[in-house]
């Protein structure tokens, strides 16, 4: 039987179709810019570890992961971490690989489960407690992780210093030995840090104005130093520096003068030669 439908209803019938198909078609996987850029550092990476250039190779990897962050490249970063002789980090990286690519080929996983074992007879396993959540763990100053970790640290074999800190709280700091295939438990303990001891204040300012009698210096002792001295005496001129000495030598002389007048008016008229001169007298 043939059904018959009006010739309104068959465009309309017809765009629906489309819409459903569209909608449950799955969507085609487009390549991105970041992906073909990761893929282009992966290759150069490659290359590099190839040629024996394993830091340079790990560069790259960092790079690559950081433009596209897919977990296979972890394994990448694993294998050049293992060949720079960083057993702690290529077992970091290996087993991040196994926990977040399980799609990974099945060779790559064997692969890195591999490691991961040899890795870990070699290290020793930390395992860190702390009360306190939200302090950074480091080990050897390098971070490890924050409160409360999700698994233990490794580390290789000899001396490593372990510490806790956190803001506002007092750190703490541990050496801790390990051998290899060793296992051990480290307990950090935090505490809070003594408040800062507050300012000493000043001393007060006192608001009354001191006296004007406070205000006078008092006069420094006299020593024997500063005491004041008696007047020097004054030199004695000589007499005949003298002014009256000099009028009682005249007024003497005068009074011989004239005396000899006198005593000579009686017997001449004569004036006597002096060495003063000749002066008559009436």
């Amino acid at each position: 039987m043939t059904l018959l439908l009006p010739a309104s209803i068959v465009p309309a019938m017809f765009a629906l179709a489309v819409t459903l198909a569209q909608a449950t078609s799955p969507p085609r996987p487009v390549e991105t810019g970041a992906k073909a850029q990761a893929q282009s550092l992966l290759r150069e990476g490659t290359a590099l570890f190839d040629r024996g250039e394993a830091a340079a190779a790990l560069r790259k990897f960092e790079q690559a992961y950081a433009v596209f962050p897919s977990p296979k490249i972890w394994f990448d970063v694993g294998a050049a971490q293992r060949a720079l002789d960083r057993p702690a980090e290529a077992l970091q990286a290996f087993q991040r690989f196994l926990d977040e690519a399980p799609q990974a080929p099945a060779e790559s996983r064997a692969e890195a489960k591999q490691a991961v074992a040899t890795l870990m007879s070699a290290l020793g396993r930390l395992t860190i407690v702390c009360p306190v959540s939200g302090a950074d763990v480091s080990i050897d100053g390098k971070p490890a992780g924050v409160t409360p970790l999700a698994g233990p640290i490794w580390a290789t074999p000899g001396q490593h210093q372990i510490a806790a800190r956190r803001e506002g709280m007092t750190p703490d700091v541990q050496d801790v030995a390990v051998t290899a295939g060793s296992e051990g438990t480290v307990t950090l303990v935090l505490r809070a840090a003594a408040p800062a001891a507050a300012p000493s204040l000043a001393a007060p300012v006192p608001t009354e104005r001191p006296s004007p009698a406070a205000l006078v210096s008092p006069a420094p002792p006299v020593g024997p130093s500063t005491a004041a001295s008696p007047p020097a005496a004054r030199p004695q001129r000589p007499l005949t520096r003298r002014w009256w000495f000099w009028t009682a030598v005249g007024a003497v002389a005068a009074a011989g003068v004239v005396g000899v007048v006198l005593s000579t008016r009686g017997h001449g008229t004569d004036v006597p030669g002096t060495t003063l001169g000749s002066q008559g007298f009436p």
